[in-house]
């Protein structure tokens, strides 16, 4: 029975060294530094720019939180507006496991603040659609009704 008790409190105590491990390696590491490659992965998938004004902070717990403060998506080219989207604040819920495989995958996203300005340019042509994946669909035809613009969106 001595023995069971030995090497339950040796596994403890290996278990809490790793947890003080990896408090102290996520404690260390500057959140900000990803901000470039956030940046940079957007700007391939969409084309577009984005920035991140406020940096990024990091809250630990058994669903990690990123938030990022003063967000702001540009626009198309052709768009009357500067920013596609613009954040004041932004929430993102991250599923701890699927980090251990190095997926990225959201839980839950809070938005506080947000403006986001959709449009129709030239030719019909929209802005939130970025030339990566199938067509979007025909654009709502003006003044045919919210309904006709929400389901073609």
């Amino acid at each position: 029975m001595r023995l069971f008790w030995r090497i339950l409190a040796v596994a403890g105590g290996l278990v809490l060294l790793v947890l003080i491990g990896v408090a102290i390696a996520v404690w260390t590491v500057d959140v900000n530094q990803f901000v470039a490659p956030i940046q940079k992965r957007v700007k391939e998938a969409t084309g577009r720019d984005i920035t991140i004004g406020g940096g990024v902070h990091l809250s630990l717990g058994l669903e990690p939180k990123l938030v990022l403060d003063d967000v702001h998506f540009g626009n198309a080219p052709w768009a009357k507006d500067k920013d596609m989207a613009t954040v004041k604040h932004l929430e993102a819920d991250v599923a701890l496991l699927p980090l251990l495989q190095r997926r990225f995958e959201v839980v839950r996203l809070n938005l506080v603040d947000p403006v986001i300005a959709l449009e129709i340019g030239p030719g019909g042509k929209a802005n939130w659609d970025f030339g990566t994946g199938p067509a979007s669909g025909a654009p709502p035809v003006p003044g045919a009704g919210a309904a006709s613009a929400l389901a073609s969106f």
